[in-house]
């Protein structure tokens, strides 16, 4: 089975700064972003275990669960400045309230946020770690030292009519993947 083209769609959203100031006329050289990531197919939130998804053969298929790493995340700012923002995150597609990262950044005007899907070469094979890079999360292949960059299982009906089982994990070193996101 081809693998589920998932739109992630972001948003940022800018707060005050990260420090309160005590005095209300100075400007907070930093602020707060935040981003959310939504998980979608054809434009429509995803349903667990709801056989509502069609593949590129036509087949329908379910999500029971969908998980993967976003890494490495920087803003680049008009200047071409980059910023580091977020080094690991966890992303449970099935658990909306737990998609965000967010930094404290100095303020200016960025136009991209760079990320991966996945863990770098370096995180992919230096044994057990801790925060969302924790094997109890389940990311860890149980026959080869590395992480499951990407997990996604469920269901599928084949052409014949039958159910299947769906269990598409991906990941090693060659599978770490940039993605670049450019924003207004």
């Amino acid at each position: 089975m081809k693998p589920i083209a998932l739109l992630l769609a972001f948003s940022l959203i800018f707060f005050a700064g990260c420090k309160k100031d005590p005095d209300d006329i100075v400007v907070s050289e930093t602020g707060i972003v935040k981003v959310n990531v939504s998980n979608v197919v054809d434009g429509v939130s995803i349903v667990q275990n709801n056989f509502q998804y069609e593949n590129a053969l036509s087949e329908t298929y379910s999500i029971s669960l969908l998980k993967y790493y976003l890494s490495n995340a920087v803003l680049v700012d008009d200047q071409g400045t980059v910023i580091p923002f977020s080094n690991y995150t966890l992303i449970d597609g099935l658990n909306t309230s737990d998609n965000f990262f967010s930094a404290c950044i100095p303020n200016g005007h960025y136009v991209q946020l760079k990320c991966y899907v996945g863990v770098n070469h370096q995180n992919n094979h230096s044994g057990d770690q801790e925060g969302d890079l924790d094997p109890i999360n389940g990311m860890l292949w149980t026959w080869s030292t590395g992480y499951i960059f990407f997990k996604h299982e469920g269901q599928f009906i084949d052409s014949a009519g039958n159910t299947q089982e769906l269990l598409y994990h991906f990941g090693t070193d060659a599978a770490y993947t940039e993605f670049v996101l450019p924003l207004d």
